[in-house]
């Protein structure tokens, strides 16, 4: 029985320590909005560009690129390697 009261002090020292990493993330809405700007941007040049062979590649490997790259700039930035004022 006192096993599982450490255990589960250990485990309430976790959860604190996840809780303050969580609330210590600053939340930028403008960073949002600047991403999802550029998603729709690119959205809508995808469906203006012709049906061409090469383009087809192109319409097929840059959305999946964008959303690669700011997925990782996200993790940056949430990580704190890099904070969101580093793109205005």
């Amino acid at each position: 029985m006192h096993k599982s009261n450490v255990n589960r002090g250990e485990r309430i020292n976790q959860i604190d320590r996840i809780k303050k990493k969580m609330n210590s993330v600053e939340f930028d809405a403008h960073w949002y909005r600047r991403v999802f700007h550029t998603f729709g941007a690119s959205f809508l040049v995808y469906y203006l560009l012709p049906d061409l062979e090469w383009i087809n590649l192109f319409k097929f490997w840059v959305p999946i690129l964008l959303v690669v790259f700011a997925l990782f700039l996200e993790f940056l930035r949430v990580t704190g390697k890099i904070n969101s004022g580093h793109f205005f």
